[in-house]
């Protein structure tokens, strides 16, 4: 996801240092995830983690979840991460022309209108959610 974005400033060596930077930050987070797991479950992560691929997932086994796929759910818990991808499209997009011209240059496209629209959103979906009950799920 934000390799998409990154590919955007159309230059192979930001390209280059931000995968190489986002593999060294993501791999941290998952060596601090690994070891929270260790203590919590102990053996019982360590059998799992020992035949379960950390990147390439493995649908044998799969069993059907207990709740079915909730759409408010995703509302409630997806809204930063939507806001997050516009700004970072944004950011890297008007980035890229303006390492081209030397100046400071905000491309008025659908980029903008989608960081906007995601950003209203965003802002009335916080209020609703703490000034409603529309997003309580039960068992959720």
């Amino acid at each position: 996801m934000w390799l998409g974005a990154a590919l955007l400033i159309a230059n192979v060596w930001f390209v280059v240092v931000f995968v190489l930077v986002y593999w060294i930050y993501y791999e941290r987070i998952m060596y601090a995830e690994e070891q929270f797991l260790r203590r919590k479950f102990g053996a019982v992560y360590t059998d799992w983690a020992s035949h379960t691929s950390a990147f390439l997932p493995s649908f044998k086994g799969y069993k059907r979840p207990e709740y079915d796929f909730s759409a408010k759910k995703v509302i409630k818990n997806e809204k930063n991460g939507l806001l997050a991808i516009f700004v970072l499209l944004f950011v890297f997009h008007n980035l890229g022309y303006s390492l081209e011209d030397i100046k400071v240059i905000i491309d008025a496209d659908w980029i903008l209108i989608g960081t906007i629209v995601s950003l209203v959103l965003c802002l009335i979906l916080k209020v609703l959610k703490h000034k409603t009950k529309l997003f309580d799920g039960t068992g959720r």
